[in-house]
């Protein structure tokens, strides 16, 4: 079966595309690599984008309502460690 971007994702309490999932998890996943290969050498907007992305990718993965939601990714340790540098960089 070809991979439709434009098709809605089943078993998600909020309508998104597959592509636009795919595209937001990708780059949440890329962000949390970032996070945990480099945090401390990560600037300010670094730290804030990496921040939105793995913000994005928790959002989606809170609205997976379908049986397999519990192998979604979860991004809640990054988000705590970027907050906290960020937090730590402006004090």
């Amino acid at each position: 079966m070809k991979f439709n971007p434009s098709a809605q994702t089943p078993e998600m309490k909020i309508r998104v595309s597959l592509g636009e999932f795919h595209s937001t998890h990708d780059r949440a996943h890329a962000a949390q690599r970032r996070v945990l290969d480099g945090l401390s050498t990560m600037s300010t907007n670094e730290l804030t984008n990496a921040l939105a992305d793995l913000q994005a990718g928790q959002r989606l993965t809170n609205a997976e309502d379908g049986n397999d939601f519990m192998y979604a990714s979860s991004y809640h340790q990054e988000i705590k460690m970027v907050l906290d540098a960020i937090k730590k960089a402006l004090s």
